[in-house]
């Protein structure tokens, strides 16, 4: 494994749309300047199963970076060839606008716990390749949510405490990353409807969005001085080293199971319906799922992550602080592809039969 010191570095955050499960994920991608040599710089983040995947392409040479303009990408599952794409587009990052100088490749592709993958990038004349084992996916065993009113002075807060019980992957040492999201879909249907009006219910709008976690009070997930059974909600409390991509490994519950404890705004507010006409003599409707998603990854894509999260936060602004040591296993160029497993645990949440009068209060 290369370890590639980036102390003049230029850092790319973005967010992609990676479809598992009609469910979006973030990709963080680090892009390394460096010397005199061309070379490509390829990062990607596989996610187990049938899925849409996403490579990032680049060149760096003479501390710049320059786009491509074409680019053959090849993955290998076990050896054999299971994708193929030549497609380049512009990357974005999460606020849409363009990335400079970065392409990305997406291709469909799917692959199991325990297969090597193998991504080739080939581009403008030059070739780069990484390898990656997909690790054994641990199990979600139950997820419970507790609705809980949190006070402040005259502040009151709507929560939902959401308790994640996980079971370790026996045997070997694992790495985790924990995300939230609601699934939901709403309908209209008119209650006595006429010549021109629509028999049954009438589709209005589905969609995913991604659940902000604190996780101050889960002392395996929280770096900062509050931690356990003494936290109290404060969303305004930033005096911590932020785990935003809530890593965890499984060094105090390694070959057991263990409850993890998170909170969120109350999920009711991850809706608008605003723009929802609500007519006479119809009912609006919405069914709500939550979906945990829990990440298996290696040492070295935990390491990455973690890198990630530390240049990004106001420590890393230390003149005493030395370049972060990224993992490298791209091979003929630079950057990190890594193989992870992902498991869901799907509830569904209250049904709300009557959208208009639950939040007009009616």
């Amino acid at each position: 494994m290369k370890v590639s010191y980036n102390i003049n570095k230029w850092r790319v955050l973005f967010a992609a749309l990676l479809l598992i499960c009609t469910v979006s994920c973030e990709k963080h991608i680090e892009i390394r300047r460096t010397g005199p040599e061309r070379e490509l710089s390829l990062n990607a983040a596989l996610y187990a199963g049938p899925s849409e995947q996403v490579a990032y392409v680049t060149t760096s040479y003479h501390n710049k970076v320059r786009g491509v303009k074409d680019a053959l990408l090849k993955l290998y599952v076990n050896d054999e060839l299971a994708a193929l794409s030549d497609t380049l587009r512009e990357a974005h990052n999460h606020y849409g606008s363009n990335l400079d100088a970065v392409m990305m490749i997406p291709f469909r592709a799917g692959f199991g716990a325990g297969d090597k993958v193998r991504l080739e990038v080939t581009a403008d004349g030059m070739q780069a390749s990484a390898e990656s084992i997909a690790p054994e996916p641990a199990e979600i065993v139950s997820v419970d949510t507790i609705p809980i009113i949190k006070t402040g002075g005259d502040r009151k807060m709507a929560l939902t405490k959401i308790k994640v019980r996980v079971n370790d992957v026996p045997g070997i040492d694992n790495y985790y990353r924990i995300e939230a999201f609601v699934k939901y879909s709403i309908t209209r249907v008119y209650l006595d409807p006429g010549e021109f009006d629509p028999v049954g219910p009438q589709f209005l709008r589905k969609g995913t969005i991604r659940v902000k976690l604190d996780n101050k009070a889960e002392p395996i997930l929280y770096s900062g001085s509050h931690v356990g059974a003494n936290w109290d909600y404060d969303p305004d409390d930033t005096d911590y080293y932020a785990n935003e991509y809530n890593l965890f490994n499984d060094n105090v519950f390694r070959d057991k199971d263990y409850t993890l404890t998170l909170y969120a705004e109350d999920l009711r507010q991850y809706f608008s319906f605003t723009d929802i006409a609500f007519l006479q003599n119809t009912k609006v409707s919405e069914k709500r799922t939550l979906v945990v998603r829990l990440y298996t990854m290696n040492k070295d894509m935990y390491t990455y992550y973690n890198d990630c999260m530390f240049d990004n936060s106001w420590q890393s602004m230390s003149d005493f602080i030395p370049g972060i040591p990224y993992p490298d296993n791209v091979n003929g160029g630079n950057g990190f592809v890594g193989a992870l497993s992902v498991n869901d645990f799907e509830m569904e949440l209250p049904y709300i039969e009557d959208v208009y009068k639950h939040y007009h209060n009616l």
